[in-house]
């Protein structure tokens, strides 16, 4: 996983070697210590608006948001992720989308309440994305299909077909009116 910071300054990368890393996105090198307090691969990492705070998610489902300057661990919460570890975090890095068996819920990283789940049967979700504003997500299906989804509401739309295979990455553009995958 691989974000940038909201001023594009920094870039905070996220690997199976248990480590989040910042850089200066100018220069390449590195920014701040490495991040080493997860105890499994880091599916995803990113910062929160406005500010260094940043937020990761290991695949044993541990979610840790702290101070990317000094590693400070503001909050520590547990999700739970599915085999794959499908996971999404907003733009603005407040809300995180997690794929587990039978359902997809969306995280408050502020509190580590969750704010909206959804049932969800097969065929499995392969990714998943935010819109810009967090206000809708995208998931990329096994059977080819894409379904978006009002996080507010809890409604899917009708499926956006296309694809012969499962997507493997699914985005928004800036001003959400259009998705690839």
């Amino acid at each position: 996983s691989v974000a940038y910071s909201h001023d594009g300054d920094s870039i905070v990368s996220a690997s199976d070697d248990q480590v989040v890393r910042f850089w200066d996105a100018l220069s390449g090198r590195p920014k701040w210590a490495p991040f080493e307090r997860h105890g499994e691969p880091v599916v995803v990492a990113g910062f929160i608006l406005g500010s260094t705070t940043v937020v990761s998610l290991s695949r044993d489902g541990v979610v840790l948001v702290w101070h990317g300057h000094t590693g400070e661990i503001i909050l520590e919460f547990e999700v739970t992720l599915g085999g794959g570890a499908i996971a999404a975090l907003s733009d603005d890095g407040k809300k995180l989308l997690t794929v587990h068996i039978y359902a997809i819920t969306i995280w408050d990283c502020e509190t580590g309440q969750v704010v909206s789940t959804i049932n969800h049967e097969a065929p499995p979700v392969m990714c998943g994305s935010f819109s810009p504003d967090a206000s809708r997500a995208v998931l990329g299906l096994g059977d080819g299909r894409l379904c978006t989804w009002d996080v507010s509401t809890h409604e899917l739309d009708a499926p956006l077909e296309g694809h012969d295979e499962s997507p493997v990455h699914v985005a928004w553009s800036p001003d959400a009116k259009t998705i690839a995958s």
